[in-house]
């Protein structure tokens, strides 16, 4: 199992289980539908300030029994994790597809296993350097497909100098913008390489702009921004109306 703060099962998974059930009635327009992790783990976690196991991103998914996905794709780079992931989703059988490897390698395998319907791909890695926009670019393609990033500010304010050295490729890599040290203010750097991203995400027809942004907070720190990307504007309005409140109910904002 994977172990994570309280964060991970209060917030982003309470983002996403609402945004699945909000689509339910968007899916069953589609004769097929699929979800798709690409950074999918063991599929299930412990949440280490209480010591409770949940059923992590892939289970979510393959749980939702109205209007269910009918092709799930789980991609990782741990062979614990893959065997991990076939033991615990082998009773649903051909709906599910286990890939082995690198995700930003095997973008073009994945996106064959795409349904041609309504698709949602979440993208959690851990930390900068495994997101890859030019992976994102190769997913957009695909029409229909929602988008759930997470974006770790975190690592950009703790490795701020490690990041800025001009032979640091990473954050480049992550935003599709090689020129982006030049278009930095003085501001603070997770925050701007966030909305370059967000612009980036906007170059591949993800238009949208009400409520994309997210900031996931614990003890008066952020640790990342949950973003949302799609080229519909019915996905804009499904993930406002679920983003307006937090998953424990209380009133969100718009940031």
């Amino acid at each position: 199992m994977q172990c994570v703060g309280e964060w991970a099962e209060n917030d982003k998974h309470g983002y996403l289980r609402a945004y699945i059930e909000a689509t339910r009635e968007a899916r069953r327009k589609f004769s097929e539908s699929g979800f798709v992790d690409l950074f999918a783990g063991p599929g299930r976690v412990c949440v280490r300030e209480r010591g409770e196991i949940f059923d992590g991103s892939p289970l979510l998914a393959l749980a939702h029994d109205s209007a269910p996905f009918s092709r799930v794709v789980l991609c990782d780079l741990a062979q614990v994790n893959v065997d991990a992931l076939r033991h615990r989703t082998a009773r649903y059988g051909d709906r599910v597809e286990i890939l082995h490897g690198d995700s930003n390698s095997r973008v073009h395998e994945l996106v064959r296993l795409l349904p041609p319907g309504l698709n949602l791909v979440l993208v959690d890695p851990f930390g900068l350097a495994p997101l890859h926009f030019e992976t994102l670019r190769i997913l957009s393609q695909v029409e229909h497909l929602d988008l759930i990033v997470n974006f770790p500010t975190s690592d950009l304010r703790r490795n701020k100098d490690h990041y800025i050295d001009p032979t640091n490729e990473v954050v480049a890599r992550a935003l599709g913008v090689p020129g982006w040290r030049e278009r930095l203010g003085p501001g603070d750097i997770a925050l701007e390489t966030a909305s370059q991203f967000v612009d980036s995400l906007a170059g591949l027809g993800y238009t949208g702009t009400q409520n994309r942004m997210i900031p996931i907070m614990r003890a008066g720190s952020e640790l990342y921004r949950l973003i949302f990307a799609s080229k519909h504007p019915l996905g804009d309005r499904i993930w406002t109306s679920v983003t307006r409140h937090t998953p424990s109910g209380q009133l969100g904002f718009k940031y």
